[in-house]
């Protein structure tokens, strides 16, 4: 699907004959076409594309759309993520803590989603402080980021500098 990226960190396994023929001939028809973005990478579980290159695309993303990049973790086994609506899903091989400061330890769950647009990325389940969801993480001013988190009806935000923010796991 057009605008769509997905990443994994497995290796994927060959298209039959058939569809390579297939796959041949509808890249014929459609190259004097107008180009149409096609989905940067296919990474459904057993994509070719190693670890690394799962955290590097993500880490990518995240700067095209101008949050830090030290906000993804480096343990991205895959990632899905569609440009038109901003959905973001992201699988990781295992849910970690990471210290933010004194008082912040911010739990990831091994499966986070929400919705990543230019300068935020919000809608966020799978990552919690404590009791409470982080429920986004958005761009204030230049090097600084904010991160919201929601307890009931109850929202609190924190400012933290881009180099604050700790390496992930």
């Amino acid at each position: 699907m057009p605008g769509e990226m997905s990443v994994s960190s497995k290796k994927k396994k060959g298209l039959t004959e058939g569809a390579k023929k297939t796959n041949k001939a509808k890249q014929k028809t459609t190259s004097s076409k107008a180009k149409v973005p096609p989905p940067l990478l296919k990474g459904e579980p057993g994509s070719k594309h190693k670890k690394q290159d799962a955290v590097a695309e993500l880490k990518q993303l995240f700067v095209e759309m101008d949050l830090p990049d030290r906000i993804v973790p480096n343990n991205v086994k895959s990632f899905h993520y569609n440009r038109s609506s901003g959905e973001l899903r992201i699988e990781l091989h295992s849910g970690f803590e990471k210290a933010f400061d004194k008082d912040n330890v911010i739990k990831f769950e091994s499966h986070v989603e929400g919705r990543l647009k230019h300068g935020v990325f919000d809608r966020i389940k799978g990552v919690t402080r404590g009791s409470a969801s982080i429920v986004s993480i958005e761009r204030g001013k230049p090097g600084h980021v904010d991160i919201t988190g929601k307890l009931g009806f109850f929202h609190k935000t924190m400012t933290f500098a881009d180099s604050a923010i700790p390496d992930m796991p």
